[in-house]
């Protein structure tokens, strides 16, 4: 029987780990965008979980209506993913940093057309 010790992939999401800290929309650098995840509802086959473009941060900003439905992680490295299931070994991490395992929805969000789509009354 073989046994698998790494993460199990379908073709519907994406499994990671990352390090990072939950941050507070009001919170967000606008020069550091490019780390910042978000972690919004449970779709077919996982989390929906994005990067946040300007695009999408400026619809926010302008209806805060969407923040009741989303979280944010400032992200500081991956640990691990499926296409590389051995964790890094050079990581610190330092006092108050998380570890999330997080399961991606590959049919999530992928621009401010889809995340209104998905959010949007």
């Amino acid at each position: 029987m073989k046994i698998r010790t790494g993460f199990v992939s379908n073709s519907s999401s994406s499994s990671f780990v990352i390090t990072g800290r939950d941050i507070k929309f009001d919170e967000i650098d606008f020069n550091n965008l490019n780390n910042i995840k978000v972690r919004g509802q449970y779709l077919c086959d996982g989390q929906d979980i994005f990067n946040l473009t300007q695009e999408i941060y400026d619809v926010i900003n302008a209806d805060r209506s969407y923040l009741s439905q989303l979280n944010f992680i400032e992200q500081y490295n991956t640990l691990c993913d499926e296409y590389n299931d051995s964790v890094k070994e050079d990581i610190i991490i330092h006092k108050g940093t998380k570890v999330y395992l997080l399961d991606s929805d590959y049919h999530g969000t992928a621009d401010v057309e889809s995340f209104i789509r998905t959010y949007g009354e």
